[in-house]
């Protein structure tokens, strides 16, 4: 991994982590020109995301299974780093816009990125068969959370967790 790459996700991780203490539940405001990238607030997308994200892995190795959805990952990652270096004051009204959605995209999003530079390493599945991955830790734990409290907080169903412990 590049050096510009590995400074553009330790502001990223510094970005998550400043949304992640700042945020309240409230939803985006669409009228903001440094609105998140399309989609990232929608639990659909995410979702959608996450079962993709989660087949891939069963189905091939992690470095190869992240391809596909590595370049909507650095669009976010793009726009994490962007929001990271305005004042404190615009991160803090920007998270505060950020609702539960938009975190469970923001975690999986990282997810990607992760998987991709071998920073996350997914955990192999015991048993016969094709090799089969999955993730564990705190990350795909966050999402999992983040995810559970969308889906409540939207009064949607709540879904099975492919990447994360199941919601409560």
């Amino acid at each position: 991994m590049s050096s510009g790459r590995r400074t553009r996700l330790a502001r990223y991780a510094c970005a998550l982590a400043l949304l992640a203490a700042s945020a309240v539940m409230a939803p985006v405001n669409a009228a903001d020109p440094s609105e998140p990238p399309a989609g990232l607030a929608d639990p659909a997308v995410t979702l959608a995301l996450e079962a993709a994200l989660a087949d891939a892995l069963a189905s091939r190795p992690p470095s190869d299974a992240t391809e596909p959805f590595a370049e909507r990952a650095e669009a976010v990652l793009d726009w994490a780093v962007a929001l990271a270096a305005q004042p404190p004051e615009q991160v803090a009204k920007r998270a505060m816009a950020l609702d539960a959605c938009a975190h469970a995209g923001l975690a999986l999003n990282r997810i990607v990125l992760g998987l991709a530079d071998g920073e996350i390493a997914p955990l192999r599945q015991a048993g016969g068969g094709p090799p089969s991955w999955t993730l564990a830790g705190d990350l795909a734990e966050a999402y999992a959370e983040a995810m559970g409290r969308c889906e409540r907080l939207r009064n949607l169903p709540a879904s099975p967790r492919r990447i994360g412990p199941a919601p409560e």
